[in-house]
């Protein structure tokens, strides 16, 4: 089943790069112009749902993440870090959670990995990784 996906998710990305079809909010982002929102998901976890607008004004980290990720995992004491020492300075992190593997899927399982990392800032749900292709098909202004 995970292959199958990876591989629809895989030829979707091929096509929409070779075909210049990319989703209107990934257009090109310049500097100084406002980030497109997050689309595609799935209820959040540690807040209200968030959106890019709402945090404008203010540093935003958009850490997309998996549980079962080795280099994730690594990455997460200091992303937490970094909301405890700079969050009330006006930093905002936005946990992203794209699961590579079924078992990465139930919101209970997300929730679990959330509670062992002592995430405290708002963690999204990206299982059918829209958000994240959204944000790999958004290519820097020139």
């Amino acid at each position: 089943m995970r292959n199958r996906r990876s591989a629809r998710i895989a030829i979707g990305l091929l096509l929409a790069l070779a075909l210049g079809n990319t989703p209107a909010a990934a257009a090109a982002v310049g500097v100084g112009d406002a980030a497109p929102e997050l689309v595609g998901l799935d209820g959040w976890i540690g807040a209200a749902p968030q959106s890019i607008a709402g945090l404008r004004g203010r540093v935003v980290i958009v850490n997309f993440w998996t549980f079962a990720c080795h280099n994730c995992r690594n990455t997460l004491p200091h992303v937490t870090e970094w909301q405890r020492r700079f969050g009330a300075r006006g930093l905002s992190i936005l946990g992203i959670h794209t699961p590579e593997l079924a078992s990465e899927r139930p919101r209970e399982a997300v929730e679990a990995a959330v509670r062992q990392h002592g995430i405290e800032y708002a963690v999204a749900l990206d299982p059918e990784f829209a958000a994240w292709i959204e944000r790999l098909l958004a290519e820097p202004a020139e």
